[in-house]
């Protein structure tokens, strides 16, 4: 799952060496997350207009890049998201 922690990752070196043992998929699980302890409701991609949405990276936006770069693909799981917000 993605958080702040791959915000500086280097996708390319990741996605080169995934395409070394035969990878050439990723899934990337969520889009989204949450985490009520710290009333915190993040997105992985920028720009979003979600309403519940307090914290953005760009985590996302990069792995879509490097992946075009590098011929990988990516598969994005939508999380089921908080529309009970209002």
């Amino acid at each position: 799952q993605l958080d702040g922690v791959y915000e500086n990752t280097d996708w390319d070196k990741e996605f080169k060496a995934s395409q070394e043992v035969g990878i050439d998929t990723w899934i990337i699980q969520y889009a989204e997350g949450f985490n009520d302890r710290a009333e915190e409701k993040t997105s992985f991609y920028v720009p979003t207009k979600l309403p519940w949405v307090t914290k953005q990276y760009d985590i996302m936006n990069r792995m879509f890049e490097a992946a075009k770069q590098n011929g990988m693909k990516l598969i994005v799981g939508l999380y089921p998201g908080d529309y009970s917000k209002k």
